[in-house]
């Protein structure tokens, strides 16, 4: 392999010009490419994260908060006495009717604490969104890197950046400019 590269390095110009060097990328590591990913991941997921946690966290405490002001309702108040004989007072508890007691033991710490639970969650889906986006990144790594074992890899030609383009512009019959950052032309 290290007769190709030089073989596509040592090509001659045109006219005693330099010639444009050829690289072939072989092979990519994957560890780069997995920090590179994960970093990617989590900024591409704070916003959506952030959103979505504080969303759910506030549909939750807002669920929390309707089960906590479920009480148990009576007809009449308790010790109730009518001609001398105490009323037996039935009370009817809506969180056991409706078995609700669990949900609402199970939203007693976001109900108590929404922000806390929504920083949480943000921090679990940012997390989650880098190691997918990391994931990603490295199976299309491995993918390359078993398409450059098949094929070679892919090649850049590589000129100086004022040279390449005045031989450019010469073999085209165009006027050589050099387009810097600051004076793009559409």
């Amino acid at each position: 392999m290290n007769e190709r590269h030089s073989q596509l390095a040592s090509a001659t110009g045109v006219a005693g010009e330099p010639a444009p060097m050829r690289l072939a990328v072989g092979r990519v590591r994957l560890g780069p490419l997995a920090r590179a990913g994960f970093s990617m991941g989590w900024l591409a997921a704070l916003l959506p994260a952030a959103v979505g946690s504080g969303l759910t966290a506030y549909v939750l405490h807002g669920i929390w908060r309707t089960l906590d002001r479920m009480e148990p309702w009576t007809p009449w108040p308790r010790d109730t006495h009518i001609l001398g004989a105490k009323l037996p007072t039935p009370e009817l508890d809506p969180r056991d009717v409706l078995r609700l007691n669990g949900l609402y033991h199970a939203l007693t710490p976001v109900g108590h604490h929404p922000f806390l639970s929504a920083l949480l969650g943000m921090l679990v889906l940012m997390l989650l969104g880098g190691l997918i986006v990391a994931l990603t990144v490295v199976l299309l790594g491995m993918a390359y890197n078993l398409f450059a074992r098949l094929t070679g890899g892919i090649e850049l030609e590589l000129t100086p950046p004022v040279a390449g383009r005045a031989a450019r512009a010469a073999q085209t019959g165009e006027r050589a400019v050099s387009f810097d950052e600051a004076d793009l032309r559409w």
